[in-house]
């Protein structure tokens, strides 16, 4: 794993754990399930990015 990734990582799951710490001010679900697909769709998107720089 690149030295990137553990501070993206670190990142993720401060991201995951304030969304599920707030969830009850938030109040609904639809915008917590909203955040966690894009941080899940963003990052995928970032470790295929550098997947495919890896192997030109």
């Amino acid at each position: 794993m690149s030295k990137f990734w553990f501070p993206v990582l670190i990142l993720s799951a401060m991201l995951l754990i304030t969304v599920l710490f707030y969830a009850d001010m938030l109040g609904q679900k639809d915008l917590n399930n909203g955040l966690f697909a894009c941080t899940v769709v963003w990052f995928g998107g970032l470790a295929a990015v550098d997947y495919w720089k890896k192997k030109a």
